[in-house]
């Protein structure tokens, strides 16, 4: 399959202390994890989407305040958000040198990103509307970066990520053969999944007393767990025979993860509906999840090739169980995206000329839990910047 991505931006620099930059991506849909474009579909014309806008300020030379939506501010990798995903809402960053140690470095991130908003005119065929129930990401990161000396540099980073008000709610009971628009609960179901987070029905549907065994029940399905994450990040650049050796490691922790919590939130008999073992039971007993999360890579050369012959070559695992975090945001590849899924991956880069280069990228992927889905990807792509 043949797939292009392309990205074009904007930077304006308004004044010493305040900059602003608009930027276009493309895209099959409106995923927030991927900007790459199917080619192909009779040779129709392509989309074009608003990626980035945004606005930031520095009220001092050590903070920086953005709004708009822009690319992630936080330390991360992609076992926990793509690298395509980008930001709604606002943050501020700080990264401050040591007065005392010119080689240490403190930095840190608040921010305060909306997710979903409740629609003001829901239901929208009755005259009494739902309350808000808007749906927010709050992230608070505190890191250091030390440069031990000329070949050796450690960064790294704890964060708290509080996912408020998306897990999913089992509604009143709701009569919608009488007529009824929607249930009281349809608000939390997510706006954007992938795959591997546990699933409960959302709709306490009643039965026609006049047709009990006829009772259209059409359902909706949300996220059974709460997710409040803690987010370790550690990284160790040094020479290796002449060249760099980086290595990373990344643990995620659902500290909101509590597999009777999940169960009893279903409410309903059956409200669970996935995560369950190979035996093909869907009683508690056979109910399986869990909410931890890591990832450790090693790439040797050049991290980011740039000029002609640069290059590297890289080798890394990750396993994320179902509900160690909200599916929808990190990378889309590996395991085709979301949780529930552990496996290796290898690749390499190399530039042919400035700015220019191929990647490759194999990466074998399965589940952590229930009927097998092994997944085995190679990625070939050739990549230019200006």
């Amino acid at each position: 399959m043949f797939r292009a991505r392309a990205r074009l931006g904007v930077y304006a620099d308004i004044s010493e202390n305040t900059k602003a930059g608009v930027r276009l991506a493309s895209g099959s849909d409106e995923s927030p994890v991927s900007t790459t474009q199917t080619l192909g579909g009779d040779l129709a014309k392509k989309s074009v989407w608003l990626d980035q806008m945004w606005i930031s300020h520095n009220p001092t030379e050590w903070l920086t305040v953005t709004g708009g939506r822009f690319g992630n501010p936080f330390m991360s990798t992609d076992l926990l958000y793509s690298s395509d995903l980008n930001f709604d809402g606002i943050a501020a960053q700080f990264d401050k040198k040591l007065a005392s140690n010119r080689d240490l470095s403190l930095f840190g991130t608040l921010g305060l990103i909306p997710l979903e908003y409740t629609s003001d005119n829901s239901p929208s065929r009755s005259q009494t509307k739902t309350r808000s129930e808007n749906k927010w990401l709050l992230g608070a990161q505190i890191g250091a970066d030390w440069k031990i000396n000329d070949d050796n540099r450690v960064r790294g980073a704890l964060a708290y990520y509080n996912f408020r008000n998306i897990s999913g709610q089992v509604s009143e009971p709701c009569a919608l053969y009488a007529g009824a628009d929607g249930c009281s609960t349809d608000w939390s179901r997510p706006a954007f999944m992938q795959k591997g987070n546990t699933l409960m029905l959302l709709r306490d549907i009643s039965l026609d007393p006049l047709n009990p065994a006829g009772t259209p029940q059409p359902q909706f399905v949300g996220l059974a767990s709460k997710f409040r994450l803690i987010d370790l990040n550690l990284r160790w650049d040094t020479q290796v025979a002449g060249n760099n050796l980086r290595l990373d490691a990344n643990f995620v922790r659902n500290t909101a993860f509590v597999a009777n919590d999940i169960w009893n939130r279903a409410g309903l008999r059956g409200g669970i509906v996935n995560n369950f073992g190979a035996t093909g039971g869907t009683t508690k007993a056979d109910f399986k999840s869990g909410g931890n999360a890591y990832q450790v890579q090693a790439t040797y050369g050049k991290p980011a090739p740039a000029a002609r012959g640069d290059w590297n070559v890289l080798a890394g695992y990750k396993r994320i169980e179902p509900d160690a975090m909200p599916d929808g945001y990190n990378d889309s590849t590996f395991h085709g995206g979301g949780t529930n899924a552990r496996g290796y991956f290898l690749g390499g880069s190399y530039a042919i000329d400035k700015n220019m280069w191929f990647t490759a990228r194999w990466i074998s992927a399965k589940e952590v839990y229930g009927p097998p889905l092994s997944i085995d990807t190679l990625q070939l792509e050739f990549n230019a910047r200006f």
